[in-house]
């Protein structure tokens, strides 16, 4: 004589019912529980590859340009090199950046820095 298994539909009783309804409860909310922790996931590799898609961005346009914009220590010149402007200039290798016109409070602030160069002038 020859076993086989198979798959034969098989009534419960009410015991192994109860501890099926247990069962599918359990796996209900481990599945709530792990879309959950999924999504979080998911926000966190969002967020992050974002994050290095604006780095990634950022260097490729470094690279490509050949430069990038760095705070650099400058030095401020009052009313040079007319009243009411200034010039600015990079502190370590005094290379002229630009001249621009000053606000009316660094007109205020700086009002008589102007009367040495004015007198240098003329």
């Amino acid at each position: 004589m020859k076993e086989v298994s198979l798959e034969i539909l098989c009534d419960l009783d009410d015991a192994e019912l109860a501890q099926r309804s247990q069962q599918l409860s359990l796996t209900t909310l481990r599945i709530i529980e792990v879309e959950q922790a999924k999504k979080s996931a998911m926000a966190e590799f969002k967020e992050e590859l974002e994050g290095l898609h604006k780095q990634q961005w950022s260097l490729s346009l470094t690279v490509r340009n050949r430069s990038e914009v760095r705070a650099t220590l400058c030095r401020v010149q009052f009313h040079v090199p007319a009243q009411g402007f200034k010039r600015i200039s990079v502190k370590d290798t005094g290379e002229h950046y630009r001249d621009e016109p000053m606000t009316a409070l660094e007109c205020q602030d700086n009002l008589f820095d102007g009367s040495t160069a004015l007198g240098k002038d003329q």
